[in-house]
């Protein structure tokens, strides 16, 4: 939809579909089926978890979390990377700028199911976030299907991709 854009930027009955996915996701992914979660870090202040697919060298979404981490350093910023690419690595200058306030970078496995991924960040969010800054493009269903619930930790949509179709309306 994307590539050959079908005249609408979102779509209902998808949202919805992800949304039941969602709200089905602990009897999808049982305990046992679970991805461990990795050492969490905890703060006082405000926790923001950003959330992404992928990081690189170049790339607004990936300077605009820095940025923000940097002129909000009151608050705890951790990254979470949805699908970051094989071999890629995450940049030391964001590394850097997330450690410089408490927080922390996770990476989901490569060979994590989709709804693997959004317990991942599910799990995540309810334990390491006050709130979710969705920096996320077009494809990525995992984050509509991991904020499912109405106790999800208040999110914040940055659309980079407004020009385009996508999820997460």
């Amino acid at each position: 939809a994307a590539h050959f854009h079908p005249g609408r930027f979102a779509d209902t009955r998808l949202e919805q579909l992800a949304l039941g996915v969602g709200r089905a996701l602990d009897t999808l992914v049982p305990r046992h089926k679970r991805i461990p979660l990795p050492r969490l870090p905890s703060s006082a202040n405000r926790r923001v978890l950003h959330v992404t697919h992928d990081v690189q060298n170049v790339g607004g979404h990936t300077r605009l979390i820095r940025r923000w981490a940097e002129a909000d350093p009151e608050s705890m910023h951790s990254v979470l990377l949805v699908n970051q690419r094989s071999g890629a690595t995450v940049p030391e200058w964001l590394k850097s700028a997330v450690a410089s306030t408490g927080g922390a970078v996770f990476v989901t496995p490569a060979a994590a199911t989709l709804c693997q991924k959004a317990m991942w960040l599910r799990e995540i969010s309810h334990k390491c976030a006050d709130i979710v800054a969705l920096h996320v493009i077009w494809p990525d269903v995992v984050p509509v299907v991991a904020l499912a619930l109405e106790n999800a930790p208040p999110t914040l949509f940055v659309d980079q991709c407004d020009h385009q179709f996508g999820l997460g309306s």
